[in-house]
């Protein structure tokens, strides 16, 4: 006669990861790194935005949108000098320049009113 309930016998479970070859680890691995700092990215306090070498904006964050109003696509259409207070374009201009030739990994500044800028290269 069949038991029936609950069986004593051990069931083994098997994620994909501890059967799938390490390349297919890694590949998850990765996923997983992406969707945590994608989720940092679109939730932060603070605006982040990702830029290409000329300046022009790629990603900017949902906070950063709403901080200086434009919507993704408006800030695709700009370089970050386009937004920047007159009285900084020329230093940014040429920080950036830097950056780009590869004399300067990063460059960073606050303005009087408090607002920071950090740029980074890589």
């Amino acid at each position: 006669m069949p038991r029936v309930g609950p069986s004593r016998r051990k069931i083994q479970e098997h994620s994909v990861s501890e059967n799938a070859p390490k390349s297919m680890r890694t590949e998850e691995a990765l996923r997983n790194i992406e969707e945590r700092w994608r989720s940092v990215f679109e939730n932060a306090a603070i605006g982040v935005a990702l830029a290409d070498l000329t300046g022009h904006l790629l990603v900017i964050n949902p906070t950063y949108q709403k901080m200086l109003g434009y919507t993704e696509e408006e800030f695709q259409t700009l370089s970050f000098l386009d937004f920047t207070h007159e009285d900084y374009v020329e230093t940014c201009a040429a920080l950036a320049a830097e950056l780009v030739e590869g004399n300067e990994s990063s460059f960073s500044w606050r303005s009087s009113t408090g607002a920071r800028m950090v740029v980074l290269s890589g």
